[in-house]
């Protein structure tokens, strides 16, 4: 692993919690109740923990599905401040669920560029 490589995933982790904290206090101050803030956090949470996931072993299906629960998570948190119905809430925590499982568990498409450079060193 070069050195290049090690920070970024801290770095976008440190980013993600304090955007996260960001919107949690934005909602409180916007008279949102500490139940919306909390299952705002855990999606938004949640989309952190995909896209970590799909940056460090990549896959096509981990990254689109770990970018797609962000982008559910951060308007599912605005359906829910704006007082939308439970039904938009629902169907909004249901594609959620299927983000997570698509970026937290599927396994990489392709291998690891250390599982390939050892290839390559044992054809030689």
């Amino acid at each position: 692993m070069s050195e290049s490589e090690t920070p970024r995933p801290r770095v976008i982790a440190i980013l993600v919690v304090v955007a996260v904290t960001a919107i949690g206090y934005a909602l409180l101050a916007g008279g949102a109740t500490a139940q919306l803030v909390a299952g705002g956090v855990v999606m938004l949470g949640a989309a952190a923990l995909g896209i970590l996931k799909g940056l460090r072993r990549p896959s096509t299906v981990s990254l689109v599905g770990a970018l797609a629960l962000l982008a559910g998570g951060s308007y599912g948190v605005a359906l829910a401040s704006a007082g939308q119905d439970p039904f938009t809430d629902n169907v909004v925590l249901g594609l959620l669920v299927l983000g997570l499982v698509i970026g937290l568990f599927d396994s990489p498409d392709e291998k690891s560029a250390e599982d390939a450079d050892a290839d390559d060193a044992a054809e030689e």
